[in-house]
């Protein structure tokens, strides 16, 4: 199994060490539950550049501290572009194939998806 996280794109800039804490706090009950599932953090494929790096870095803190207790079932992967062409600045259909294609190549580099 492979659970993936896209979290804070509406949470905007929050205090750093609170969201890496509650982010890492997520991931615990998720992995309690899926004890054998891969995670995947996701950045916001939506957000501006200052979000982005907030949501970035705290991914980086948050994946380091997880990967202490669960190794390489913790995984982080940054979107290449921002995707906001479509209705309300949400992907459109193209970006959402452009998405896919960006996480199923990471899959497939990280091994979790056979080809």
């Amino acid at each position: 199994d492979i659970v993936f996280i896209c979290l804070g794109q509406n949470d905007g800039l929050q205090e750093m060490e609170k969201y890496c804490f509650d982010y890492v706090g997520f991931v615990y009950r998720i992995k309690k539950e899926n004890p054998k599932a891969h995670v995947v953090c996701l950045d916001s494929p939506m957000a501006k550049m200052k979000l982005k790096n907030h949501l970035d870095t705290c991914i980086v803190q948050a994946v380091n501290t997880l990967r202490k207790q669960y190794g390489n079932t913790i995984h982080s992967y940054f979107f290449k572009k921002r995707y906001h062409h479509g209705r309300l600045k949400h992907p459109n259909i193209s970006e959402h194939q452009q998405m896919a294609k960006e996480i199923e190549t990471f899959l497939k580099d990280t091994k979790m998806l056979n080809n």
